[in-house]
């Protein structure tokens, strides 16, 4: 597997892999890498967690056959769960308010929204209650057919879904004004939410460091935001020495890299930059 350009895991010394059947996993597939989380959903014990980070720029057949390998040779991602949760990172994904929403229409919506892709693609709703919305997406053909196949049992989401259940509404923001960056390999999903309400979700391709810094000043001039009382947290593909923080920090003052590590509790929890994992951690909660 010449493409994959690292891996890292993080084991809990309880974990048991005699007793899968009792545990449930997330997955996240992205363009960028895979990655999977092993909880005890009694507890929310963080058990296991590992990443695959794939090297740049891989065609979409090619990314198809990685995932299709990863799947293959990975011992625990063949193992019987009892509950399999996964996620794709997907450009193409819009949010609709329930009373807008019609299942027969989201592919026409993609259509409208998005420029036709090379490959045929599989729809993906997901109905976040916690936000009267739905998440419409879609994925490469190629890569949902590998995906399902190896993961026939898996429940299938966007990553933005963790995200507006577990992130964004009012229990866990506090009614405060705040921004939320996810940082993918190649984009950004931005979210900001006022009064426990979502009032901004887009996407923005990312060229250099000061793209974020950019689209996150023009969100909040936009929307007329005051930037003192304004909390920016980020997550995904970011850490203290990247160069994005000092840059948001010069406009922004309170900047974060996510810490809230929800009700998951565990020895991997301690080791883990929890930013980068909090939304694969997050989609065991998902309904």
């Amino acid at each position: 597997m010449y493409r994959i350009k690292s891996s890292l895991e993080y084991p809990d010394p309880v974990f048991d892999i005699g007793l899968t059947t009792a545990y449930e996993i997330s997955i996240q597939a992205s363009p960028d890498g895979f990655s999977f989380c092993i909880a005890n959903p009694i507890n929310y014990h963080i058990l296991f967690i590992k990443e695959y980070c794939f090297v740049e720029k891989l065609a979409i057949d090619d990314i198809a056959q990685l995932f299709s390998e990863i799947n293959y040779w990975d011992d625990l991602l063949r193992l019987p769960y009892k509950r399999t949760k996964l996620m794709y990172s997907s450009q193409q994904v819009t949010l609709v308010p329930d009373s807008l929403f019609s299942a027969q229409k989201a592919q026409e919506l993609l259509n409208s929204l998005y420029m036709p892709s090379a490959y045929s693609e599989n729809v993906v709703v997901n109905h976040i209650k916690t936000l009267d919305i739905w998440s419409v997406s879609s994925i490469p053909t190629p890569i949902y057919s590998t995906l399902n196949n190896h993961q026939p049992t898996a429940t299938i989401y966007n990553s933005v879904v963790p995200i507006c259940e577990r992130m964004v509404s009012e229990s866990f923001t506090g009614g405060q004004t705040q921004i939320i960056v996810n940082k993918n390999g190649t984009w950004i999903d931005l979210f900001i939410t006022e009064n426990g309400r979502l009032t901004l979700h887009n996407q923005y391709n990312y060229l250099n460091h000061t793209d974020m810094c950019y689209f996150v000043a023009n969100a909040v001039d936009q929307l007329s935001i005051d930037a003192d009382k304004l909390i920016i947290r980020l997550i995904g593909d970011i850490d203290q020495q990247s160069e994005e923080i000092p840059l948001l920090k010069k406009y922004f003052p309170n900047v974060v890299l996510e810490k809230n590590h929800s009700i998951f509790h565990g020895k991997v929890i301690d080791r883990i930059p929890l930013h980068r994992y909090i939304n694969l951690m997050n989609l065991h909660l998902c309904v």
